[in-house]
């Protein structure tokens, strides 16, 4: 089980720079632009910034982190331990959302859990 984590974005102003620190509310599932890539990996190995250069073939699933601020983070699966929203769900205050592509929106429910849920 992942360890509980908190948002790592930082706000900036002349006087300070400090991190958001809120806690990580949910996370979404990414998807690929194309039906034979369905949902997106990666490498799981991921610290911070810095990848780990490792094992290649340890990939996992990538997924859309919001905070409690409603910043958005991408991380792997196993970043933080937070209820998995369907893809679409997570909206930023600024109007973006993680809008899916066509042959996603055409696929039954059914058929649309099979793509993310495990």
């Amino acid at each position: 089980m992942a360890e509980e984590k908190t948002c790592p974005a930082h706000f900036e102003t002349k006087l300070y720079k400090t991190e958001c620190n809120a806690n990580i509310l949910r996370k979404e599932p990414l998807i690929g632009s194309q039906e034979v890539l369905g949902a997106v990996t990666g490498l799981k190995n991921f610290e911070g910034d810095q990848w780990k250069l490792g094992n290649l073939a340890e990939m996992t699933e990538y997924y859309i982190y919001e905070c409690e601020n409603h910043h958005i983070l991408c991380r792997p699966a196993s970043w933080a331990d937070v209820p998995i929203v369907p893809p679409g769900t997570i909206k930023c205050r600024y109007g973006w959302e993680n809008t899916q592509h066509q042959w996603y929106h055409s696929l039954s429910d059914d058929k649309k859990e099979k793509v993310w849920k495990k």
